[in-house]
């Protein structure tokens, strides 16, 4: 059969799986051995800034400082805890990242705000945007933190999405089928002649590869 070449632009993307996580998270935690007296939390269960979130025995407190979730709780009412065990934990769930861990080759060529497509499992109809917030390293993995312009409340922490980091981008460009390249050479079409080329090609984009 035959195919038109075309003109558009070709986008040359780093393709990754990505984990969400909430932005802000708070830890409860005991600053000396203490016991728990109550445990107004519970795990799922959406608490309001300034409200109790642990009741020590002692007569002291601990106060959610924002409104959130709470997504665990290691103790219960009537338990010690030792100074610095986490007792519960609170995140916000209107805001969340997403953090991916590449190779060096792909974390040298992403940059901040640099572009994000990504999707989600069960939600494959839509497609969600983002930026990226920050490049960095840690424990000698490479991180990006990408931040989604908005998800629904389906999506929560912990739950992975398939991303496309925009890493160039190059506008009215002629494209070729891939389909139709053979050992480097494609047969062309003109005129109601056939001639069989050799091409030099450049960034794939779809079913499409940039004609050099």
């Amino acid at each position: 059969r035959l195919e038109p070449i075309v003109n558009g632009p070709v986008v040359e993307a780093i393709y990754a799986i990505g984990k969400v996580e909430a932005v802000r998270r708070f830890q409860a935690r005991a600053g000396v051995l203490s016991g728990i007296s109550k445990l107004p939390a519970r795990e799922g269960a959406s608490i309001r800034q300034g409200e109790v979130l642990v009741q020590f025995a002692e007569g002291t407190s601990i106060r959610a400082p924002f409104s959130g979730i709470v997504s665990h709780v290691n103790y219960k009412a009537g338990e010690s805890v030792f100074s610095g065990n986490v007792i519960a934990e609170l995140i916000d769930p209107s805001e969340y990242d997403v953090r991916v861990v590449l190779d060096q080759r792909a974390a040298m060529r992403v940059k901040n705000g640099q572009l994000a497509k990504m999707s989600f499992d069960g939600l494959r109809e839509t497609e969600f945007s983002g930026t990226v917030r920050a490049v960095y390293s840690s424990q000698d993995q490479f991180t990006v933190l990408l931040r989604p312009n908005s998800l629904p409340p389906q999506v929560l922490e912990g739950m992975t999405a398939d991303l496309a980091i925009e890493v160039s981008r190059k506008s009215e460009r002629i494209l070729v089928p891939i389909a139709a390249i053979q050992a480097g050479k494609v047969t062309r079409v003109r005129s109601g002649k056939r001639q069989t080329i050799e091409l030099k090609t450049g960034l794939v984009t779809g079913e499409y590869i940039e004609l050099v």
